[in-house]
């Protein structure tokens, strides 16, 4: 076990022999041309990076992918994507920085939620790598509520997001297109309608 600078919690080597490479790319699903990102098909962490289990212990599919491809153990050093897809294994997609440097670049590209660094570019709706609706499902979700008939718990079961972010939708506070359609979204929610 390699122990990483202080501070920090002690890093298990990551191998880079034949044996866990062939692992490793049994769930790997290369791209078209060599730029394009390999998607991890098996087992995932909870935010939507790869993982697999070999011999008993677990490892991070692009972590394990950087080192074969690269012949070397990346140490306590974060493996960062610069394609910004957790699923990708593609090591020339794949590079090294530290913990600060990788959060830094998250922030940096709308990838942590609640931050936007100056200067940085404005991943917002579509354009976000998180975002899980498009703005023509931001707007089926307005149309469906103000018909009537659906809940704000049905409209998060049908789409696969929160109540919360339904309400916000619905409310105009996210995806509207602009300033002037939010505010015909909040109009539209607190004028009190007739009950029948």
């Amino acid at each position: 076990m390699i122990l990483a600078p202080a501070k920090q919690k002690p890093v298990r080597a990551t191998p880079v022999d034949d044996l866990h490479r062939a692992r490793l790319l049994r769930f790997v699903q290369k791209g078209q041309n060599g730029s394009d990102c390999w998607k991890w098909t098996g087992a995932k962490k909870r935010h939507g990076y790869g993982r697999i289990r070999i011999n008993f212990i677990e490892y991070t599919a692009s972590r394990l992918s950087w080192a074969v491809h690269n012949g070397r153990d990346p140490g306590s050093l974060d493996v960062c994507h610069s394609c910004d897809n957790t699923e990708c294994c593609n090591p020339k997609h794949l590079f090294l920085g530290t913990h600060k440097e990788n959060m830094e670049d998250a922030v940096y590209r709308g990838r942590k939620m609640g931050f936007r660094a100056v200067g940085a570019p404005d991943n917002k709706g579509e354009k976000n790598p998180m975002a899980k609706l498009t703005q023509a499902k931001a707007d089926q979700i307005r149309k469906l509520y103000r018909a009537g008939g659906v809940s704000y718990g049905d409209l998060a079961r049908r789409f696969g997001i929160g109540l919360s972010a339904v309400g916000k939708i619905v409310k105009g506070e996210r995806w509207a297109a602009d300033e002037k359609q939010r505010e015909e979204y909040r109009e539209d929610n607190w004028t009190a309608k007739p009950l029948v």
